[in-house]
């Protein structure tokens, strides 16, 4: 009891009991090991945190790049469409459509051309000399040959349409 007394009366005879006794001893030596693989870990992620700031950084880089090529894939996606409509059924239905209405215009233009310049008019005979005689033969044959193209294809662009349409080949 007298030892009790002691160690409860002098505090440095009570530290030197307690830091003597195992437990005491093994926690001590495992704070010292938790403190040293706490530093140790420490060091080691302060040594990752510049390579982690360059991968940071060059993950900007690449997101920045991977934001403009999405983009190009988006325009040259809508390129692609583009040019692919202009394939699409009704679109080449319509451009044949236009063509045959394109067609039909020229061919009334050069006949409108043709019965405004006279070529057509018959010109009285006594007025009329053997030159004029030949250019009018040779700018009614002109016509007729433009004409009769024009005219044919015409009624082959407006045969081709009218057959998608009454087949509903659209």
């Amino acid at each position: 009891m007298e030892d009790l007394q002691d160690l409860l009366k002098f505090n440095d005879l009570f530290q030197a009991h307690f830091d003597g006794l195992d437990q005491v001893q093994m926690t001590r030596t495992l704070q010292y090991e938790l403190r040293q693989q706490s530093l140790q870990l420490a060091e080691a992620n302060l040594h990752v945190s510049e390579r982690i700031a360059s991968l940071r950084a060059s993950l900007a880089d690449n997101e920045a790049e991977a934001k403009l090529l999405q983009q190009e894939y988006f325009e040259s996606s809508n390129k692609v469409l583009e040019v692919q409509r202009m394939f699409f059924k009704r679109s080449m239905i319509e451009k044949l459509a236009q063509k045959r209405d394109t067609v039909e215009a020229a061919t009334e233009k050069l006949v409108d051309e043709f019965l405004t310049t006279g070529g057509g008019s018959g010109s009285d005979g006594s007025s009329a000399d053997v030159g004029n005689k030949f250019k009018s033969e040779d700018n009614i044959e002109s016509f007729l040959n433009d004409f009769i193209k024009k005219r044919s294809l015409y009624h082959q662009l407006s045969a081709k349409h009218e057959l998608i349409m009454n087949n509903r080949l659209v």
